[in-house]
């Protein structure tokens, strides 16, 4: 999960997030991790919700585990670029430019492209990459908003209910109280 994590248990999960309708009522949901205020929140589907590696034969599909296997190259580029102080921006680039065209296709194969896509080529944006909590987080950095924004644009939600829809085969629905 991106954002805000959350936990649900594996059996059943597709069927809670489909649409309305669901066996799940009053269903609990519990942060995993620290979320701050106005962060946009995500479920976690489990392990597998998002494919595995050999379905993205148009590489035209971002996928989680692509940003965790961007977020270790970035890592391994820092780590590379810290052991290495005196490296010119050049070099830098032609280091970045070898691993991420040539050993990244090796490594990841079908993938390398999207992943690829994932990370700057600029190798002095790579801290940022990192400061800003990944290549998710990095890519969607408008993703937090301000207190300012949530006080312009947000709404209060204590005054709808939740309950079965009146509208026959639609689920649950929200009510105004």
């Amino acid at each position: 999960m991106v954002g805000g994590h959350f936990s649900f248990p594996e059996s059943g999960l597709a069927q809670l997030l489909r649409g309305a309708i669901t066996p799940y009522y009053n269903a609990t949901l519990q942060a995993t991790e620290c979320i701050p205020a106005g962060m946009e929140l995500f479920a976690d589907f489990g392990s597998s919700w998002d494919g595995n590696l050999t379905e993205n034969f148009y590489q035209d599909k971002i996928h989680r585990y692509d940003y965790d296997i961007a977020d270790d190259l970035v890592e391994s580029l820092i780590a590379f670029f810290d052991k290495f102080p005196n490296l010119s921006l050049d070099m830098q680039e032609d280091v970045m430019d070898f691993m991420l065209q040539k050993i990244l296709r090796t490594a990841t194969g079908a993938n390398a492209k999207t992943i690829n896509s994932l990370i700057p080529a600029n190798p002095r944006k790579l801290k940022k990459v990192k400061e800003a909590g990944g290549t998710f987080m990095y890519q969607y950095q408008d993703m937090i908003k301000s207190n300012k924004w949530l006080h312009e644009n947000g709404f209060c939600l204590n005054a709808i209910r939740q309950g079965p829809s009146t509208i026959p085969h639609a689920g649950r629905g929200a009510f105004a109280t």
